[in-house]
């Protein structure tokens, strides 16, 4: 009857054999119960992790939270003696897979933790600690937990409730590998990353000897996906674009592919064509989180406020678990946070114009209203030490912006101190055509970027300002802009500037940019002539 109940118990019918086990106990000790009530909480768990990845809607944590009050409340019940101690341990273990799943990671880190390192632990459990680990942005835990996982798949395990229907669809070595692949890029481990796709290469079969229904067409896929991806990440964005591109051309409909794509295209700087990228992505694949929680981030950086938001109450909180879902809102998050932005320039030796300087320009926005606006405090302080004098500048300012979309709008009333001080204003006007193409035009009645000995002499000015700007992804960039200031000592000066920069090397750890900047100014008091900077 023993061998009839742990048989029945291990294989998928935890609930109905512990009821078999209290019935009879002249056979069954306090400790074989224990662990029969372990096992059926672990099938619950196991169950409620299956509808949580089955399922999108609200309820789709039903079963899982019934299983987690069931555990806390067992956990509570259990002896603390030393013959109690694995039951303990595996209780902990299911534990941290329910809070995993639940999205509960702190809760699922904080439980893992209290195992003692001797004790067996599933497969299961160090993935799913491994998965909070990485959600909670600790790459490096995250890869001792995975490591240890793909070590302890290839062993046989001894605890016989993990060969059957207990975990329900098991965690495969390559979902391992995959996981132990994201924390090395997280820590800039790139040699290591590239050896974890020589494993899963090498463990793939021949692809003539695989059939359009075997797993191994999505393990292909899936280890395409993740090469092409580590070649974006070491710098080698053509050629992983070029490989998303390909793979697209297999398999057209495969959302994770094409959400590769657009977070490449995202995280270059190609925006709009990210953002169209997860639509039609969404089009074809509606329920799918992950393009949901993508079109929301280009929405953010497009400063397409109103459909972030939406996003944003959709997902409400549904989706704890999901590691995109987290992305997306942290960053609406720190959208929605007030903003405090401050900027420090010092510099010496130019005697030209100072012998030495120092200024810092500090920001403070409100939190945005009706999402498209903010208001803003501004103060600049600037001293200098010139040959003719020594002279320090402060000016205060309040204001509002306005983003939507392409356009973006900044207005601010000033008050320079002093006895030179003056009431003025400035404002900017910013419009992206595209991804590639943006234009900017401003105006300031009581200008901070006069040369300091100007200050020194009482003299204030008038500036106004045109930039055109060219940006090709991340790599090359350029701009053309005309500024022209009226001092009032009646000098009229105006500047051209024509400036570049080009990516000539990248490695995994390592950018090397050239930047040139040529400009030529004039003033009707004194001329100026050709300027070329090389950095």
């Amino acid at each position: 009857m023993r061998t009839q109940v742990f048989s029945l118990a291990t294989s998928g019918g935890a609930v109905r054999a512990l009821e078999e086990a209290k019935a009879r106990p002249d056979v069954f000790s306090p400790i074989d119960i224990a662990q029969i009530e372990e096992l059926s909480i672990r099938q619950e768990v196991r169950g409620g992790r299956a509808k949580v990845r089955a399922m999108s809607g609200s309820d789709r944590f039903d079963a899982l939270d019934k299983a987690i009050g069931e555990a806390v409340e067992f956990q509570k019940r259990l002896p603390q003696s030393p013959e109690y101690a694995q039951v303990r341990a595996s209780l902990a273990g299911d534990m941290t897979v329910a809070y995993a799943a639940r999205g509960r990671m702190k809760d699922a880190v904080a439980t893992f933790e209290t195992i003692p390192q001797q004790s067996e632990i599933s497969v299961e459990a160090l993935a799913a600690v491994g998965d909070a680990y990485s959600y909670l942005q600790q790459p490096a835990k995250a890869e001792q937990a995975y490591s240890r996982a793909i070590a302890q798949q290839a062993q046989t395990p001894t605890d016989a409730a993990t060969l059957g229907y207990q975990y329900g669809t098991h965690t495969r070595l390559i979902d391992l590998r995959e996981g132990l692949f994201y924390a090395f890029t997280d820590q800039n481990k790139y040699s290591q990353a590239s050896q974890v796709l020589d494993d899963i290469h090498k463990d793939l079969p021949p692809a003539e000897q695989v059939h359009p229904w075997d797993a191994a067409n999505d393990d292909y896929m899936r280890y395409y996906r993740l090469l092409a991806q580590y070649q974006i990440y070491i710098g080698q964005t053509s050629a992983g674009l070029a490989g998303l591109k390909r793979l697209e051309e297999q398999v057209p409909f495969s959302a994770e592919v094409r959400n590769a794509q657009a977070d490449a295209m995202l995280g270059s700087g190609q925006t709009r064509r990210a953002r169209d990228m997860y639509s039609a992505t969404l089009t074809d694949h509606p329920d799918s989180v992950e393009t949901l929680a993508g079109l929301g981030r280009a929405s953010l950086q497009l400063e397409d406020y109103g459909t972030a938001r939406r996003i944003y109450d959709a997902f409400d909180d549904t989706f704890p678990e999901n590691s995109s879902v987290r992305a997306f809102k942290r960053d609406y998050a720190a959208f929605r946070a007030p903003v405090l932005s401050v900027a420090v320039n010092g510099e010496h030796g130019n005697s030209v114009l100072a012998d030495n300087e120092f200024s810092s320009d500090t920001f403070l926005y409100s939190p945005p209203i009706y999402d498209n606006w903010r208001v803003f405090a501004h103060t600049f302080f600037g001293h200098a030490n010139t040959d003719i004098g020594n002279i320090s500048r402060t000016r205060v300012g309040v204001g509002g912006d306005y983003r939507n979309g392409p356009l973006s709008v900044t207005g601010e009333a000033t008050r320079s101190m002093g006895g030179n001080g003056r009431t003025g204003g400035n404002g900017e006007v910013t419009y992206a055509f595209n991804d590639y193409v943006s234009a900017t035009a401003g105006v300031d009645s009581d200008s901070n970027a006069l040369p300091w000995k100007a200050y020194v002499e009482h003299l204030w000015g008038k500036s106004a300002q045109f930039a055109l700007n060219f940006t090709d992804t991340d790599r090359r960039s350029g701009s053309v802009s005309y500024s022209a200031a009226r001092y009032s000592d009646s000098n009229f000066n105006q500047e051209i500037a024509l400036s570049g920069t080009q990516r000539v090397f990248t490695a995994a750890n390592q950018k090397l940019n050239l930047t040139l900047n040529f400009n030529t100014s004039s003033n009707t008091r004194r001329q100026r002539g050709l300027f070329c900077a090389l950095a």
